[in-house]
């Protein structure tokens, strides 16, 4: 059976949707819908703040993913739970709003290099390959945030993976954003196709197309490439 790939994500909180574009080989109609609250759907715009972003750590552990600059960018439209059309969250300016970044190049931490195509490196042969990861990425709390600059900051957000066989993982954000899954060099790899979403304050953005591309920001990049918008963000 041929599987088509299309890569959009779909927030909820409670009983509402939103909807979030990842990776994709061909574009697709996309759109991510507006926060809802847990009982009207549609744009709320009463849920609860981003958390801050950090001062940039600087104690070396593990790592993920680099720069930053101004300016207009391009936004899709988004598509809230009763079909209307809001590209509000996707029209924002390149814009690091943590307002700290990583400056320590390629120096191994698990703070390194948030923005970056993780996966690049940290794959068996790649040049981290003693870490090698299957999922990882950085939760920003804008669409358009650029390389190296810290993402959100808060032990409250996750991303929770279900793999092909249903089991559930759920990974960490660390306090520049990063989260990765360590596969142990494939023995442990989460089984494909999976489904991922992002949790927060009982929020949730979840994409809805099941992936088999771990490496998040390659797509979601600082403009998006491959059909996804932006970068991966807070519900």
């Amino acid at each position: 059976m041929r599987r088509r790939k299309q890569f959009v994500w779909v927030g909820v909180f409670s009983v509402s949707t939103t909807v979030w574009l990842a990776c994709s080989s061909a574009p697709v109609p996309t759109g991510w819908g507006a926060n809802s609250s847990p009982t009207e759907h549609g744009r709320s715009d009463d849920s609860p703040a981003a958390p801050s972003s950090p001062s940039s750590p600087s104690s070396p552990s593990g790592s993920s993913g680099s720069s930053g600059s101004s300016g207009s960018t391009g936004a899709d439209a988004s598509v809230d739970a009763s079909g209307g059309v809001d590209a509000s969250i996707y029209a924002t300016p390149v814009q690091c709003t943590s307002g700290t970044k990583w400056t320590q190049g390629e120096t191994k931490s698990d703070f390194m290099m948030p923005g970056s195509a993780c996966r690049t490196c940290h794959v068996l042969g790649g040049k981290a390959g003693s870490k090698s990861w299957d999922v990882a990425g950085t939760i920003y709390q804008t669409a358009h945030e650029p390389d190296d600059c810290n993402g959100v900051s808060s032990s409250g957000v996750s991303v929770v993976i279900t793999g092909a066989n249903g089991a559930v993982v759920s990974l960490p954000v660390n306090s520049v954003g990063n989260f990765w899954h360590n596969d142990l060099f494939g023995f442990a790899a989460i089984p494909k196709p999976y489904t991922a979403k992002v949790v927060y304050a009982g929020k949730e953005r979840e994409m809805i197309a099941a992936q088999t591309d771990g490496n998040c920001n390659t797509c979601h990049t600082e403009s998006g490439t491959s059909a996804a918008p932006g970068r991966i963000m807070l519900p």
